[in-house]
C-alpha cells in the first residue's frame, strides 16, 4: 500500500547521516583514505548486510591480534622473570638456601673481568697502561681480565 520505491541514486547503507566516527577520519575518508581497509566508496557500495559482515570480521582480527600481543606481553613478562630469577638466584624463591657473602660477591662480579677487558679495548690501552691508570699492577689487571680474582670498588671506581 505505501510502499517506497527504490532510488538507484541512494546508497542502500542510508542511516540518515548519522555517523559514529571521530572528525579526523571523516576528514580523512573524505579526502580517499581509508577507515578498518575500506574507502568511503566501498562503505557507499555495500549492504547493510555486507558492511555489518566485514565490519565483524574486522573485529574479529583485531581481537585476534589483541590476544596475541598479550600472550607476547605473558611470554615477555616470564622470560624477564626468569632472567630476574638467574640474576638474583636468592630473591627467586624463600626456600633456596640464603648464599654467604662470598657467594653473592662471586655471582655478582661474574662477568666483570669482559667487560674491563672490553673497556681497555675500547680506550685502545694495554694492559699495563690501564693498570698504572687504576693504580694496580699488571698481573692484578691481568687476573682481573681472566676472572682469576676479582676487583674491589676502589679499582672498579678509577677504571670508570
Amino acid at each position: 500500500m505505501y510502499g517506497k520505491e527504490k532510488s538507484g541514486n541512494q546508497p542502500v547503507c542510508n542511516y540518515g547521516g548519522q555517523y559514529h566516527e571521530d572528525d579526523e577520519d571523516l576528514a580523512e575518508l573524505a579526502e580517499g583514505g581509508t577507515i578498518a581497509g575500506l574507502t568511503l566508496d566501498d562503505v557507499d557500495r555495500m549492504s547493510v548486510r555486507e558492511l555489518r559482515a566485514t565490519l565483524r570480521k574486522d573485529e574479529a582480527a583485531l581481537k585476534r591480534s589483541q590476544q596475541l600481543v598479550a600472550e607476547k606481553e605473558k611470554q615477555l613478562q616470564q622470560l624477564s622473570q626468569q632472567l630476574t630469577d638467574k640474576t638474583f638466584p636468592s630473591a627467586a624463591s624463600d626456600k633456596q638456601v640464603p648464599l654467604d657473602t662470598q657467594q653473592w660477591v662471586t655471582l655478582t662480579l661474574e662477568g666483570v673481568g669482559d667487560r674491563l677487558k672490553s673497556e681497555r679495548l675500547r680506550l685502545g690501552l694495554s694492559q699495563e697502561s690501564f693498570a698504572e691508570r687504576c693504580g694496580v699492577k699488571k698481573l692484578t689487571q691481568y687476573n682481573y681480565e681472566k676472572s682469576e680474582r676479582h676487583p674491589d670498588a676502589s679499582y672498579l671506581i678509577a677504571a670508570k
